[in-house]
């Protein structure tokens, strides 16, 4: 993703067998949701980003949350290859919800 327009695909695996891993699991998931990010899957989320270096800043700001029990995985993609997207069963993600410059192609 250069200087262009873009989606953070965020995935995550956080255990929740005791309760503080609850709780840093709910406090992920603000952070997500304040951020701008909507949920894809329970644990897969979007956010769309208007250039690399707020990708670059997003995804460092994800890794503090990271720690040696969970798993979060991050991947940048352009408009047109997010747009690519097969999804079976409910519609994709409408990418008109974060903005209404975004056209599909």
């Amino acid at each position: 993703m250069r200087d262009r327009a873009g989606v953070l695909l965020l995935f995550f695996d956080f255990p929740m067998t005791t309760k503080q891993e609850r709780k840093k699991y709910t406090a992920f998931r603000k952070y997500l949701k304040r951020s701008g990010f909507l949920p894809l899957q329970e644990s897969v989320y979007v956010k769309y980003l208007r250039n690399a270096s707020s990708a670059s800043r997003e995804i460092e700001k994800i890794g503090q949350y990271a720690t040696e029990e969970n798993r979060i995985s991050v991947l940048a993609l352009k408009i047109a290859e997010y747009l690519k997207m097969e999804s079976f069963g409910s519609p994709p993600l409408d990418l008109s919800l974060f903005c209404d410059d975004v056209v599909a192609i």
